[in-house]
């Protein structure tokens, strides 16, 4: 009997003895299985690297493109600003006789039309206010200066200089030869295109001083003040005696009390 228990425990020792040696053999084979999930978790995040790659260089590219665009628009922009700063000169053109108010109609709505208020600024047929005397009263109306002209008040380009001389009714510009030629300062205020408002801070009584020719530093008194001929009479005391001294507007100021 006790042989018999004794080789069922030789049996059973050995038998646990193989299993732990399937045991230890089994663990190389684990760890294999383990780099094996390393591995492929690496290249998994190298093909989502890959993968988000291309979204990523899109999305540069798309902001670079939309810089480009901007830096466009704001190159444009400045560039109509300069316009639009510029002292545009007045032009006088050459029309049909009667086609006067229809060249003025066309060349504002190609303004309108094509945004070139940075270039063309101002259109303007000279009018004069004539009153008539008729069997049944006095009749008011206005009539045009001279006719057969229009005055433009533009920037000279080439682009503008095509678009109103290809205006139906325009025969061309006034100007020697094929280049035009602006109006002067004393010629378009004579034509009375342009009329310049002028504020002044004094009035007839007030004390004034002479800022502005021989008499300057002079003071004296405002007798007179003639806003539409840009005159004022001012009497200033010379040598013991008042005289009177007429000068443009601008030549006085008020002497602050």
């Amino acid at each position: 009997m006790t042989d018999e228990v004794f080789s069922d425990n030789l049996d059973e020792a050995s038998k646990a003895d193989t299993e732990a040696a399937a045991a230890v053999e089994a663990l190389p084979a684990e760890g294999e299985a383990v780099q094996a999930v390393a591995a492929d978790q690496a290249t998994d995040e190298q093909a989502q690297s890959e993968q988000d790659a291309p979204e990523e260089q899109t999305a540069e590219t798309t902001e670079d493109e939309d810089t480009e665009q901007d830096a466009g628009a704001k190159a444009v922009e400045e560039f109509s600003k300069s316009l639009r700063t510029l002292e545009g000169k007045w032009y006088v053109l050459h029309t049909y006789s009667g086609y006067e108010n229809t060249v003025k109609a066309t060349i504002e709505k190609y303004v309108e039309n094509r945004g070139m208020q940075s270039l063309i600024h101002e259109i303007s047929i000279p009018l004069e206010t004539v009153t008539e005397i008729t069997d049944n009263g006095p009749k008011t109306y206005d009539r045009k200066v001279f006719p057969g002209y229009v005055l433009v008040k533009m920037i000279m380009s080439d682009e503008a200089w095509y678009i109103i001389k290809n205006v139906r009714g325009v025969t061309g510009f006034v100007g020697s030869g094929t280049k035009p030629t602006p109006l002067t300062d004393e010629e378009v205020q004579q034509l009375g295109v342009e009329k310049h408002e002028i504020v002044v801070a004094y009035s007839e009584g007030d004390t004034v001083k002479i800022a502005d020719g021989p008499l300057t530093s002079f003071t004296g008194v405002v007798d007179m003040v003639d806003i539409e001929k840009n005159k004022v009479r001012v009497i200033v005391s010379m040598f013991g005696r008042e005289t009177p001294v007429e000068l443009e507007l601008d030549q006085v100021e008020l002497v602050s009390e």
